[in-house]
């Protein structure tokens, strides 16, 4: 049974009787008073990649080989991770298999392959790794095309056996002290922002837990999570697809069976179910009104949703497979949607929450002779100029316009658009056909991105052009991590108040100041170096600019990955010239 929200907005103790309950009679009457949903006060709170050929890459022999390749590949990938669903409604389709019902387009993804290919090269290629990285100890990185590395010192810091299977979702509410995730196993897990990070006993705040520090390898290893979960919430039936927080500290979860779930971190069961009537891909709460939400499901239906009324204020078909969704910032007054087949549609929406359509771009290689598009695993628009980083409650409501937006498609490509208009295609993961998608780096100008290689992508979304204007074209300039073995299904940058202050890092630092920077491997670097010294003095003023900057020192990241597991990285050290 649903938990009742009181009129301060807290939940209250008692249980609702049978009307309230969602289950009970399939309904979805009104609460008697819209301020039901206001908020409790003071809540802050492996597939390995195939080695590409190195001669006669030009040739279509080859190309036609690889496109065959990229389709076996697919069917294996497939393969591997399939698995008995007794409770699925499609027989014979099990976990990243059954994600392939939102991701199938092997045909025409291997056509634009092959067509990427011919223009210049695909992926890039990978170091070998050299296998599981010890808590304390630097992760294995590598950089393709800069001139210096932001990731210098990048230490693994802990480890977190998070869920029973693949970890689909994750995400840091806006106050920075939660971490929600879900996946798999069909629980959502709430947990707990470390604060003060390798502060002194004596500094830490009241009501504060602070994350101790010790030394593992001769590396000091703070944790950034509390390693028990303050919440595990059951109530999906089948695995979580999805999950986005409200400002106000609300969670929403999507899910296969088919159903969209409200949380919060003062209660331990469900708050609201909202029904569909297929799986659930998207949902995103309204950056205005947190009333409100936005949905999208595999029947094709974008709805919005009232959360007081508990019931869709308006449903829009796009009469195919939506994969995701985002309102565009700050004003909510528009949102986007996308596809399986490649399409971004964006839509208008009035203060009474109805959608109409406006236009469409097509997520596909302009080259290719296929008139397919790209399955699109993900959009993201550019954050607030106020809210430079993940977590950050400042610059919420600011006024200021926000307009690049990030999608992630199923041909190993990120792109940037501004408006309708294409600004840049981002290189490097190897995205198969996993529910992997970029995200941006907390601020206005990096990106992130897994792979299903396990290596975690870093973009400047600047690089090679003059300071101050967008990169053109396509950026292959970028640094990974491994955060594997098996796929990285999300990476995304921990808020800015986890970072350790300046004198935290500085005692990090000091016992270890002895100790050789390990330098990435010398042929990607001098092979950096030799191409960029090609762009002249601009792509040198670029780099410096964006040196000067030292914007991940003290930068933790988060990795999940198929396993289950949620690997967290810090980078101790600036940045270092090649």
């Amino acid at each position: 049974m649903e938990e009742e929200l009181s009129e301060d907005g807290t939940a209250a103790s008692e249980t609702t009787d049978d009307s309230w309950d969602d289950e009970a009679d399939g309904s979805h009457a009104a609460p008697s008073n819209a301020s039901d949903i206001q908020d409790p006060a003071g809540v802050g709170v492996p597939v390995q990649q195939q080695p590409q050929p190195s001669s006669e890459a030009g040739s279509p022999i080859k190309a036609h080989q690889r496109a065959a390749n990229l389709i076996k590949g697919w069917s294996k990938f497939k393969r591997t991770f399939k698995r008995d669903d007794p409770a699925g409604s499609t027989p014979n389709e099990g976990s990243v298999g059954r994600i392939s019902r939102l991701s199938m387009q092997s045909a025409a993804a291997a056509s634009d392959a092959v067509a990427e290919e011919e223009e210049g090269g695909d992926e890039m290629p990978r170091p070998p790794t050299r296998g599981r990285t010890p808590v304390g100890s630097r992760l294995q990185t590598y950089i393709n095309r800069k001139l210096f590395q932001d990731l210098s010192d990048l230490v693994l810091v802990q480890e977190v056996e998070a869920h029973d299977g693949v970890i689909w979702a994750a995400d840091f509410d806006q106050a920075g002290r939660h971490l929600a995730t879900g996946g798999q196993d069909g629980v959502v897990r709430l947990w707990e922002v470390l604060q003060q990070r390798g502060e002194p006993q004596g500094q830490a705040g009241s009501g504060l837990r602070r994350a101790a520090s010790g030394p593992a390898d001769g590396h000091e290893a703070c944790p950034l999570l509390n390693p028990t979960a303050i919440w595990e919430w059951q109530g999906h039936e089948k695995e979580v697809l999805c999950l986005a927080w409200s400002p106000t500290g609300f969670l929403i979860t999507g899910g296969m069976d088919g159903t969209a779930r409200l949380w919060h971190p003062s209660r331990a069961t469900c708050l609201r179910t909202f029904q569909h009537s297929d799986w659930v891909t998207a949902v995103e709460f309204h950056p205005q009104d947190p009333t409100r939400f936005l949905s999208t499901s595999v029947d094709g239906k974008v709805r919005v949703w009232s959360v007081p009324e508990r019931r869709e204020l308006d449903v829009v078909d796009v009469h195919e497979m939506v994969t995701a969704a985002a309102w565009v910032p700050p004003a909510g007054g528009r949102a986007a949607v996308a596809t399986l087949k490649g399409k971004v549609r964006y839509y208008s929406a009035d203060e009474h929450g109805r959608l109409e359509y406006e236009a469409q771009v097509d997520v596909k290689n302009r080259r290719s002779k296929s008139a397919k598009g790209s399955k699109v695993t993900g959009l993201a628009f550019q954050p607030l100029a106020g809210n430079q980083h993940a977590g950050s409650s400042e610059g919420v409501h600011s006024t200021v316009a926000s307009s690049l937006l990030l999608v992630t498609s199923a041909d190993a490509r990120l792109r940037l658009f501004d408006g309708y208009g294409l600004v840049c295609k981002l290189k490097g993961p190897s995205l198969g056909d996993a529910r992997i998608s970029g995200r941006w780096a907390g601020d206005r100008r990096h990106l992130l991105c897994g792979s299903e290689d396990g290596w975690a992508f870093l973009w400047d979304a600047r690089a090679g052009s003059a300071p101050g204007e967008p990169a053109k074209d396509k950026v292959a300039a970028c640094e990974a991590f491994y955060a594997g073995p098996g796929a990285v299904t999300v990476v995304m940058a921990a808020p800015q108040t986890s970072r350790r202050s300046p004198q935290a890092l500085a005692h990090a630092n000091a016992s270890r100041a002895s100790q050789p920077w390990m330098h990435p491997e010398s042929q990607a670097v001098r092979a950096s170096k030799s191409l960029l010294r090609s762009g002249g003095a601009a792509a040198h003023a670029a780099a410096q600019a964006a040196f000067d900057e030292q914007s991940f020192v003290g930068a933790i990241f988060v990795a999940a990955n198929e396993s289950g597991g949620l690997v967290v990285a810090e980078n101790l050290g600036g940045p270092h010239w090649l």
